[in-house]
């Protein structure tokens, strides 16, 4: 949560428990300050897995994954047209507006 609390860029950070106790201790975690190790481990995520962190072109996943997606639409959708019998991945026919 320090995360997603610290970033400005991030409006909204939701959390959910159906335990009030559970609730209750993350609430007092964001009012908690992050020890060395932790601000490290924090970091280190950043940089393995977030390496484009700082990259604002490459921080987002604005076209990344649609593209990916009518690309593969594009495809499955000509293979019906072309080959009637065709059973691959096409959506079924409600989602292709039919």
């Amino acid at each position: 949560m320090h995360f997603t609390l610290r970033c400005k860029d991030i409006p909204t950070t939701l959390v959910t428990s159906a335990n009030p106790k559970r609730m209750a201790s993350n609430i007092a975690a964001v009012h908690e300050t992050l020890s060395e190790l932790e601000e490290q481990t924090l970091a280190d995520c950043l940089a393995d897995y977030f390496p484009w962190n700082k990259e604002e072109s490459k921080a987002t996943w604005v076209d990344i994954e649609p593209q990916l997606y009518w690309t593969k639409m594009g495809q499955e959708l000509e293979c019906l047209r072309l080959y009637p019998g065709y059973k691959g991945e096409a959506p079924s026919s409600h989602e292709q507006g039919k």
